[in-house]
C-alpha cells in the first residue's frame, strides 16, 4: 500500500489545445477536456429535438493561442452559462469544460456538452488551470 505522499498530484484534467481539436479529420463524439476565455456568446434558443423542445446556448472560446473553437452548450449547462455571463461583467470569463464532446457539422468542427457526463467549471480560482490561464 502507498501512502499519500506517495501518489502522484496527476492533474484533473487532460486538456486538448484547440489547434489540435480543429486538426482532426475523424473528431465526431470524441470527449475531450477543454479550457478557454469566453469572448462570445449568443442568445438562448429553443430547437426541437427528438420531438422535445431544448435549450441551447452558442458561445465561442479563445485559447492562450488565440485560437478559437466554436461550442454549443444545451439544456442546464446553457441556463447556467448565460446567467453567470449576464451576472459576472467583470474580468475575463474562464470555462474549463470536463468530457465535451466533439461535433464535425457541415464541415466544421466544434465542441458541445454530454447530456449526462459534462462538468463545467467557470472561473473557480481554486483550480490550478483557471489560476495558471489567467496568468496568460
Amino acid at each position: 500500500m502507498k501512502t499519500s505522499e506517495q501518489i502522484p498530484n496527476l492533474s484533473r484534467f487532460n486538456l486538448s489545445p484547440f489547434p489540435d481539436i480543429l486538426s482532426q479529420s475523424n473528431v465526431d463524439d470524441v470527449f475531450i477536456d477543454i479550457l478557454g476565455e469566453i469572448v462570445g456568446m449568443g442568445e438562448i434558443t429553443e430547437r426541437k429535438y427528438a420531438g422535445h423542445s431544448t435549450k441551447l446556448l452558442d458561445i465561442q472560446l479563445r485559447d492562450l493561442s488565440e485560437t478559437i473553437i466554436e461550442c454549443t452548450l444545451w439544456e442546464n449547462h446553457a441556463e447556467d452559462v448565460h446567467s453567470y455571463m449576464k451576472n459576472n461583467k467583470t474580468g475575463p470569463v474562464i470555462l474549463i469544460g470536463s468530457l465535451m464532446r466533439t461535433k464535425k457539422f457541415n464541415g466544421k468542427i466544434s465542441v458541445q456538452n454530454s447530456r449526462f457526463s459534462t462538468k463545467l467549471f467557470l472561473n473557480e480560482e481554486d483550480i490550478d488551470e483557471i489560476s495558471e490561464f489567467k496568468k496568460g
